[in-house]
């Protein structure tokens, strides 16, 4: 991969091709499961790799070519959701309107189960990127401290904090759900 990244430092633009078609796919999991949309991942890895192809000069082999171009997505990733959110908060206000959606439109842009669903999107953007890497990506402490510019031993710290609160939200909706079921039959 370094005699492909130099070649494009040197000017052949043609050696960038393989480095997309190498981690495009990864890339776009990546970014589907940020954005949970995707579309938005399709129009993502392509900003992306155009911000990784102009900026290809200040890669540095200090770390791996892997976490830099994670890097670049973590950082696009976040920059959409926080757009997401300003125009969400912007529609709201100017319309004042609930933003309504059907379960068809949830279930079609869903990528785990309805149930885990609902408990991951309750984790803020920085955890379920935080999730993502470790467990789909199989990143290591080190390599997640290179994309998020973080500590390693930081990193650690917020997973497993993290994977403790997936666990007990996960219980207590399933102690929800319980309640709700007993309490149905009760009524019938």
């Amino acid at each position: 991969m370094e005699q492909y990244i130099a070649d494009v430092k040197a000017g052949d633009i043609e050696k960038f091709s393989y480095i997309v078609h190498q981690y495009e796919r990864q890339i776009f999991i990546y970014c589907s499961r940020i954005l949970n949309s995707e579309q938005d991942a399709e129009d993502a890895i392509q900003e992306i790799f155009f911000k990784a192809y102009k900026s290809i000069d200040s890669y540095k082999p200090k770390y791996s070519f892997n976490s830099w171009l994670y890097k670049i997505a973590y950082n696009h990733c976040i920059n959409i959701l926080r757009k997401r959110k300003v125009y969400e908060k912007a529609k709201s206000l100017l319309f004042m309107e609930e933003r309504s959606k059907t379960n068809t439109d949830v279930h079609e842009r869903s990528i785990f189960s309805p149930a885990f669903e609902k408990v991951f999107l309750s984790l803020s953007h920085a955890e379920r990127s935080l999730l993502i890497l470790h467990v789909f990506h199989e990143k290591t402490y080190q390599e997640i401290s290179e994309i998020t510019g973080t500590s390693s031993e930081a990193v650690r710290k917020r997973i497993s904090r993290t994977k403790m609160k997936v666990k007990k939200t996960w219980m207590e909706r399933e102690d929800e759900e319980e309640w709700t079921f007993s309490l149905m039959k009760t009524k019938a």
